[in-house]
């Protein structure tokens, strides 16, 4: 039986700092497809447009704490920091790895919730990519 990649074996970098409290990374990347059709029903070709991504993460308040000090030469807020890089590593036990880079991300908004029975606080904090994802196997 083969071991596959499991959220155990991933470390994220944010900012040349290992994030903890990481509790999700999500990101998607796409390229705008246009079918172009002629005489008859059939497609005849394509063309292809922009290439735009957005992502997600959510951490623990404690975690958010430690961007929030990151952000103090911007007034203490990480929607003001300029573009920086995620990079995430996965590595299997039997030495195996996979280095994912999202090259430039921007945050864009960050929320937050409470509620009775909480054991942990998430802050969520969604980003746009200004450049796409690359994945490269070690």
């Amino acid at each position: 039986m083969q071991e596959t990649y499991s959220f155990k074996d991933y470390t994220a970098t944010v900012m040349g700092r290992t994030i903890v409290g990481l509790d999700s990374l999500d990101y998607d990347h796409e390229i705008k497809v246009e079918v172009h059709y002629g005489k008859g029903q059939e497609p005849i070709g394509y063309g292809e447009g922009e290439l735009k991504g957005s992502g997600k993460m959510s951490v623990l308040l404690e975690e958010y704490e430690k961007l929030v000090l990151a952000a103090s030469a911007v007034g203490g807020d990480p929607l003001k920091l300029p573009p920086f890089p995620i990079v995430g590593l996965l590595v299997k036990s039997n030495g195996k790895k996979l280095k994912e880079i999202l090259p430039l991300v921007k945050l864009k908004k960050i929320g937050q919730k409470r509620k009775v029975g909480d054991t942990k606080f998430l802050v969520d904090i969604d980003f746009e990519l200004l450049a796409m994802p690359k994945t490269i196997p070690l």
